[in-house]
């Protein structure tokens, strides 16, 4: 069981990998922090296909080498938080032989789980970022195809002067800041009173989760944004990649102190990305229906988001009417032999003309109760008022300046029986 920590990171050049050892005791991070370096967003970020392109190829650009000899993947996208964090640790597990359900054939779907610290310099969180990359069957460079983006959130990391634990104040008393930070604030608050304890409501719902959070010593992942490539969604995938991360969290790869040893809560909430390029298969593949208005788009976006995770086994922890923030109690998983710890961290450098769009989602807000009805009625969505979505202030992407790297349109879905489409690499909106 992980227990309260604290420890003082040595910051000098930003995106510096920490090789140093540090003390065991740890997930709560306090360093000086010489630039913070939030970038703005650009208007528009389309990708346009060029017309000496071929459909279904890529820009050509050199791949860096990585330290083991092997050649690093291109990445293009990365969220903010990761790109200005400092690598702390890095574990690498694959699945061999998945199958791609849409197109056919199997691929080899490696994850690179790099724990980073916080660039916003919160005193009970570190980041765990599971970067995805899919070589196919016959393929020998693999390719940048998503990430799993986490906080995890430490609940007996210190203690306030009155008793309480510091992750109270930081968190479930703190002020909203119209940051992308309140979308943790707002989804831990549905799970837990301004004192930590459960509340009740999350009993009715989801008793494990309720039981799990009981534990105090027990700490919380939260998934503020998941993100699978539009050319890859309906291959299965995301069911793998939990799966990975998972595993490479859970199962003794990563050093003692970034490792979970017991049962720990990991929630979510369902939404839209509000950045283009993590918003591109709802842009170009699901896209909104002329009859529809945006309020309903997003709902039935979200009711697809929301199959996918209950197949993942994640439940509302209350009732739609109050939160949307779904949750489940993951276990200890057992190592792959093949699963390894990078000694230092090697994770695949941003591309020169890769981007860190901002990761706010938009979701719509939980619709009105009807008078009359029962306290719990069902979850079936009903309209409301549509929620504005959280863009954090001053944030830009990092290429200013730069060419962006171009890409093909994602070609449409293509006739086939609308139960057969498996929509299971929708990201949430809380990747």
């Amino acid at each position: 069981m992980v227990t309260g920590y604290l420890v003082t990171v040595p910051r000098t050049v930003k995106d510096q990998t920490i090789t140093s050892p540090v003390s065991p005791n740890i997930l709560h991070l306090e360093h000086p922090r010489e630039v913070l370096g939030h970038p703005e967003p650009e208007p528009e970020l389309e990708m346009k296909l060029r017309p000496e392109m071929k459909l279904g190829t890529e820009p050509e650009q050199a791949m860096e080498q990585a330290l083991d000899g092997t050649l690093h993947p291109i990445v293009n996208l990365r969220t903010i938080e990761r790109n200005d964090g400092v690598v702390l640790a890095e574990a690498r597990g694959t699945i061999p032989n998945i199958p791609l359900r849409r197109t056919g054939g199997a691929g080899d779907l490696r994850m690179s789980l790099q724990v980073h610290d916080d660039p916003s310099n919160f005193r009970t969180r570190l980041g765990y970022y599971g970067e995805l990359y899919l070589a196919r069957l016959g393929q020998r460079e693999e390719r940048h195809i998503g990430f799993l983006s986490a906080w995890r959130i430490s609940r007996s990391s210190a203690w306030l002067p009155d008793g309480a634990p510091i992750y109270v104040r930081e968190w479930l008393r703190s002020a909203l800041d119209r940051t992308t930070d309140d979308e943790i604030r707002t989804s831990l608050r549905a799970l837990m009173d301004e004192n930590g304890d459960p509340r009740n409501e999350v009993n009715s719902f989801n008793p494990e989760v309720w039981a799990q959070l009981g534990d105090t010593d027990s700490d919380v992942i939260y998934f503020p944004l998941i993100w699978i490539s539009a050319s890859v969604s309906g291959q299965g995938i995301i069911s793998h990649a939990f799966t990975l991360f998972y595993r490479l969290l859970t199962g003794g790869t990563l050093p003692a102190f970034y490792n979970v040893n017991g049962p720990i809560t990991v929630a979510l909430e369902p939404g839209i990305p509000n950045s283009p390029e993590y918003s591109r298969l709802w842009r170009e593949i699901v896209t909104r229906q002329d009859h529809e208005s945006g309020y309903s788009f997003e709902l039935r976006c979200l009711e697809k988001l929301t199959r996918m995770y209950e197949r993942n086994g994640y439940n509302y922890c209350r009732s739609i009417y109050d939160s949307r923030v779904m949750a489940r109690v993951v276990y200890p998983v057992a190592r792959d032999p093949a699963d390894r710890l990078m000694m230092p961290p090697d994770p695949p450098p941003l591309a020169e003309a890769g981007r860190t769009p901002p990761s706010s989602q938009s979701r719509p807000s939980p619709p009105r109760r009807n008078p009359g009805d029962p306290p719990d009625n069902d979850n079936s969505p009903t309209p409301g008022p549509s929620r504005p979505p959280i863009v954090p202030p001053g944030v830009r992407t990092a290429t200013m300046g730069k060419s962006p790297q171009i890409r093909p349109p994602v070609p449409r879905k293509t006739a086939q029986a609308r139960g057969d489409y498996e929509w299971d690499d929708i990201y949430n909106a809380s990747p």
